[in-house]
């Protein structure tokens, strides 16, 4: 799996195994922020999102870290990007026309983009069945949304979800979290049914990320362990 750390100085993106073990770093772009990693369907391709040409963009590498292709050669901000389940398109979020949008486009390097959504749109994620599109929408909080991907109404899932990282999709889930404080919940709401339960109580803090596996097996998330910060002391100053 991919995930985002600044342990070797600053963000990169990293592969680890299932069980996070065996980390290893896969980009080393000159950047402030690399992160966003996606594994295609195909397992052949990562997607990720940089800011190593001064604004962020999309790049594209493999598993075996070749050098990194920019996709969006733009002055505007791409970001929160994600596969079609087959692979034949990439989703994102995009300001290049007004506000933040939903985007799309094939996964070649200065590939024309279509617009997706109308009525604002970030961090898209497509069905198992590759019919529905679900989205995180900007406000005085943060709204899921979804719209047809062959096209047509834009309409709302859940009226509140803690950040645009907060969810995901499987076959026959849709997982989110509450709120960011200790004691939000983990839930998951059936697709055909639109049930709602409880999956767990978080012990601590969440804070951006949250992934689902597709068998519905396991699911991640990030949360707060600890927050601290130190005195430090220069001595001999000329």
């Amino acid at each position: 799996m991919t995930f985002c750390s600044d342990r070797s100085g600053r963000n990169q993106v990293w592969l680890c195994d299932a069980g996070g073990g065996r980390p290893r770093q896969l980009t080393f772009l000159d950047a402030g922020n690399t992160s966003g990693g996606r594994f295609s369907p195909d397992g052949g391709r990562i997607l990720f999102l940089s800011d190593a040409s001064g604004n962020m963009d999309l790049y594209l590498t493999t598993p075996d870290g070749k050098e990194p292709v920019l996709l969006t050669p733009s002055k505007r901000l791409e970001s929160a990007p994600s596969w079609s389940r087959d692979g034949a398109w990439i989703y994102f979020g995009s300001n290049r026309e007004d506000d933040m949008q939903v985007w799309k486009m094939r996964p070649e390097p200065g590939a024309p983009a279509v617009r997706v959504t109308r009525g604002g749109g970030y961090a898209p994620i497509e069905s198992a069945d590759g019919k529905t599109l679900y989205y995180a929408r900007a406000g005085p909080s943060w709204t899921l949304r979804k719209v047809p991907t062959a096209g047509g109404e834009e309409t709302e899932v859940l009226p509140h979800i803690v950040n645009w990282g907060a969810f995901d999709v499987t076959a026959a889930y849709l997982y989110y979290v509450t709120t960011a404080d200790r004691k939000g919940q983990l839930r998951r709401r059936r697709l055909a049914y639109g049930s709602d339960e409880l999956r767990l109580v978080l012990e601590k803090p969440y804070t951006f990320g949250l992934a689902a596996a597709p068998d519905d097996s396991a699911i991640l998330w990030a949360q707060l362990d600890h927050h601290s910060s130190e005195l430090m002391l220069i001595e001999k100053l000329e």
